[in-house]
């Protein structure tokens, strides 16, 4: 568990989120109050959750599957499953279980973790993009950091500079987490990499040409035009189909440096990292 050297209490993702809910109403026996609380911090959830399935889907080209809306109707409301208040937060607490499982499911988002009380191990991934006509290829390196004299800083703070790319990142978050946002920086003293293989993106213009080119070895060249207006008809987005390929199992490179190395957290949720004056540059 993440221990904040700025609150001295532990920290992870789970805590984070529950800053979410905002104050409790005073009168918990008043259901519409009740409820939009409850409102509240459930938009507050799913625009973090949104936010990172678009950061996601757009350094890495994979899609994050996150849980659906907790919906609560007239029974809860009614007090059949308990008191309503109880349910409502029992609602968000699994919720959040959720939310915090999927995060760990995905090969892109890792988690820091503390050895000692200012060294700790942190996780992230990078990828550069190539494109051909038909698919963005997101090239994914993996990077594992040791830090000693590690602490944490929050964005406000004087000399917390982020480089454009993490800048990015946090402008696609909602500003309702920024309180909650930290710097993790510290003295890196070993670094591995590893190839992290490679993920495929079909983007409209692939999916088109694609659609196109099956179309007129089926049924001859008129059904080109045919493709063509299908799809500004249906609106096409980009990243229709998502694909992870070429898994190296390659043994990793590690090298022992001594360079200040940040990475962007919240709670314990790795969402990105850099060495500075080396990576994060757009």
């Amino acid at each position: 568990m993440l221990t904040s050297p700025l609150t001295r209490r532990p920290r992870d993702l789970l805590t984070v989120l529950s800053t979410l809910d905002g104050p409790r109403p005073v009168a918990t026996h008043s259901n519409k109050r009740l409820f939009e609380s409850y409102a509240a911090a459930v938009q507050r959830r799913a625009a973090l959750g949104q936010s990172l399935q678009r950061v996601s889907r757009k350094e890495f080209g994979y899609d994050l599957n996150l849980p659906p809306t907790p919906l609560v109707g007239a029974s809860e409301a009614a007090g059949h499953e308990g008191r309503t208040a109880d349910v409502l937060a029992e609602r968000l607490r699994q919720f959040d279980t959720a939310f915090d499982e999927g995060l760990r499911q995905c090969p892109y988002f890792a988690r820091i973790e503390y050895a000692g009380p200012h060294e700790c191990v942190f996780r992230y991934c990078d990828a550069t993009k190539s494109y051909d006509l038909q698919q963005t290829i997101h090239h994914i390196r993996t990077h594992e950091h040791h830090l000693v004299q590690a602490q944490e800083r929050r964005l406000t703070d004087i000399g917390v500079v982020l480089p454009p790319k993490q800048r990015r990142i946090v402008r696609a978050l909602p500003q309702v987490v920024y309180p909650q946002l930290r710097v993790v920086t510290g003295l890196l003293v070993l670094q591995k990499e590893e190839d992290g293989g490679t993920v495929r993106r079909e983007h409209t213009v692939g999916r088109t040409l694609r659609q196109t080119g099956e179309a007129v070895r089926k049924y001859g060249s008129g059904a080109a035009r045919g493709v063509a207006a299908g799809a500004v008809a249906a609106g096409i987005v980009a990243g229709v189909a998502a694909m992870v390929s070429a898994i190296s199992t390659a043994v990793a490179t590690a090298a022992v440096v001594a360079v200040a190395d940040p990475a962007l957290v919240i709670g314990d949720l790795v969402i990105s990292g850099w060495i500075e004056g080396i990576e994060g540059q757009p």
